[in-house]
């Protein structure tokens, strides 16, 4: 398994986004400092509220499979895409060209995407004869195998010794066509090839955004503060970035009455 994390900040971003109010009337600037750490701390106060809601509203009874083992199961509540989501933030594959003005709004088309996240509790109870859910199927497990390491490669353990454990792999892990988990903050999530989540979607919709939209771009490690562009930049700054990288591990949105308010891009090797 490799150990590169690079969807931390992406999840950071995502879960900052609901919380961030509109930057103002410049047709260009730079976030400052402070509202990158209110993103930040907020970031963490969400991803922690989101969690305990998922695992609030995640139904108790324990499924089993015809082997009598335990099936774990994913914690998300995926909503249905429609032209009118609910307020909230979501990962989503953005078509630059389908970019409409309808009198003061604009519109685009928009693909929904979520990945499945798992309790860390149930993710350790886990064993050989249990079965996960991925991607709407179970997955039986064969083997399983536990590990973390640090920034030099090594086994990292908790105050009291025992070894704390940030990545699972079942089956061999995806090299072998069994699966990857990794612990990333208070849930495991799928993890693929290239690091991201094994992301499925939940369909299209034409969406429309606020005549305040702003989309922020976090896609220069540069600058941490990143630049931020107002609806009326909209039509050239699409027209200049079609060509980039469009899907959910680069895009995210924020739609609060049914608009867009936030249109969020992170950075993508």
């Amino acid at each position: 398994m490799r150990y590169r994390v690079r969807f931390g900040c992406a999840v950071a971003v995502l879960a900052a986004a609901a919380a961030i109010t509109a930057c103002g009337g410049s047709s260009k600037k730079e976030t400052t400092a402070a509202e990158t750490t209110a993103q930040e701390t907020t970031a963490e106060e969400t991803t922690e509220s989101e969690t305990k809601k998922e695992k609030e509203t995640t139904e108790a009874e324990t499924e089993t499979n015809a082997s009598g083992g335990v099936v774990v199961k994913p914690l998300q509540d995926d909503n249905a895409v429609s032209s009118n989501m609910p307020d909230g933030a979501y990962y989503v594959q953005l078509d630059p060209e389908s970019l409409k003005k309808d009198g003061d709004h604009y519109t685009v088309s928009a693909e929904f995407f979520s990945f499945d996240r798992y309790d860390p509790a149930e993710v350790n109870e886990l064993k050989e004869g249990d079965s996960i859910k991925v991607l709407g199927e179970n997955v039986d497990i064969k083997s399983i195998e536990r590990s973390s390491r640090d920034a030099d490669g090594n086994a990292t353990s908790t105050e009291k010794g025992e070894l704390s454990f940030d990545y699972v792999e079942i089956n061999g892990g995806i090299e072998n066509n069994g699966v990857n988990l990794l612990l990333d903050g208070e849930y495991y999530r799928t993890q693929s090839l290239d690091d991201y989540p094994l992301y499925y979607s939940l369909g299209e919709a034409v969406i429309p955004l606020s005549k305040d939209v702003q989309y922020m771009d976090f896609s220069d490690l540069q600058s941490k503060s990143g630049q931020v562009y107002t609806s009326d930049q909209l039509e050239e700054v699409f027209k200049n970035e079609k060509d980039k990288i469009w899907g959910p591990q680069a895009i995210s949105i924020v739609i609060k009455n049914g608009e867009v308010t936030k249109i969020f891009r992170t950075y993508t090797p």
